[in-house]
């Protein structure tokens, strides 16, 4: 028993490490949380006003927006190929949904 609680404590512990890891390079790259989410915040609440109805729930088709926003915030704080990698991504899925609502009218 005490072995197997030795195991559980040695893997929390790597758990803990790569998360504190993860946490830090994260910062390193968006920028304090509360910046990179403050950032993010003002373009999805610009996009959200702007649509053609604003009080409308949100769309597949604006997820697809609001995570290629998300990624520009991001660039905006320090440039990451994965911003724009991503960002294309969201674009091609955006696509896609747009095909899908005109393919079942």
């Amino acid at each position: 028993m005490r072995l197997q609680l030795m195991a559980v404590q040695t893997s929390g512990s790597v758990i803990l490490d790569t998360i504190i890891e993860t946490l830090n390079e994260r910062e390193k790259n968006y920028d304090t949380p509360t910046n990179n989410f403050k950032r993010i915040a003002d373009f999805w609440n610009t996009y959200l006003k702007n649509r053609a109805n604003p009080d409308a729930d949100i769309s597949p088709e604006d997820v697809g927006w609001l995570m290629v926003l998300m990624k520009i915030a991001r660039e905006q704080h320090v440039h990451k190929d994965d911003n724009l990698v991503d960002a294309v991504g969201y674009i091609i899925c955006v696509e896609k949904i747009i095909e899908e609502k005109d393919g079942d009218k």
